[in-house]
């Protein structure tokens, strides 16, 4: 989603869009994700909603069913930005945090998935107890809340 995107389906002007995105982040019911550490507006964002509870009512009432990926990305957003790291989306995995690379997935998200990247990244699973060199269980990151 992008702010051209947004404001072609809405008929509102871009600053229009980019201001009521950032008020939206500022009352915490969004969270907007620069592309890598040397992001700006104009590379893209990546715009989530701030909590699960938030978009699984917000899916459901208009009649889709909640993605699992998409809540257990936002549960680690959530988890990490309460720390205080800045994390940055990118295309090698999902998530850049510190020069480490997180691609969320589930039980069947293989390893081959982040073989573009560098040795420091990880699988972060969803549906897991126990991890590895470079496999995690998502719910670990609740530790770090």
């Amino acid at each position: 989603m992008n702010t051209n995107s947004i404001s072609k389906n809405i008929g509102l002007d871009n600053k229009t869009i980019r201001n009521y995105l950032l008020i939206l982040h500022e009352t915490n019911l969004i969270e907007l994700l620069n592309r890598n550490k040397a992001g700006s507006h104009k590379s893209g964002r990546r715009i989530y909603l701030d909590n699960q509870d938030l978009y699984s009512t917000i899916i459901e009432e208009i009649g889709y069913d909640a993605q699992v990926g998409t809540i257990s990305e936002i549960f680690f957003i959530k988890m990490l930005k309460n720390t205080g790291h800045k994390i940055y989306y990118n295309d090698a995995g999902v998530f850049e945090v510190h020069d480490k690379i997180f691609e969320i997935g589930g039980r069947h998200k293989i390893k081959k998935q982040i073989q573009r990247a560098p040795e420091n990244s990880c699988l972060v699973k969803e549906d897991i107890l126990c991890g590895n060199k470079r496999e995690m269980p998502l719910y670990l990151f609740g530790f770090v809340y």
